[in-house]
């Protein structure tokens, strides 16, 4: 959510499009990081996410309704949520 990570992320979202520029990407980040991703056209979706007190925002993650099966989820921050989203592969850490 905050700008400063989706600015540093967004060198690892290059590597990732460099090697499969075919890929279509699903992006959940903070309100105001939204436009950093709208003038990619790899990006399919983008989850705008607000923090809330008591990390409730991860209950908003769970809404989000994913549809099907993601080839690769790559989480930096909270790799719990990681898991819960249908991939055949993933990439999580800080």
């Amino acid at each position: 959510t905050n700008v400063g990570d989706v600015v540093l992320s967004t060198v690892l979202l290059n590597r990732i499009l460099e090697s499969h520029p075919q890929a279509r990407v699903d992006v959940v980040c903070g309100p105001a990081a939204v436009d950093i991703f709208k003038g990619c056209p790899q990006v399919n979706k983008i989850y705008p996410l607000k923090k809330r007190p008591y990390k409730l925002h991860h209950l908003d993650l769970l809404r989000l309704g994913w549809r099907g099966w993601y080839d690769l989820v790559v989480d930096l921050r909270t790799p719990l949520f990681g898991y819960l989203v249908p991939a055949k592969k993933r990439l999580m850490g800080r």
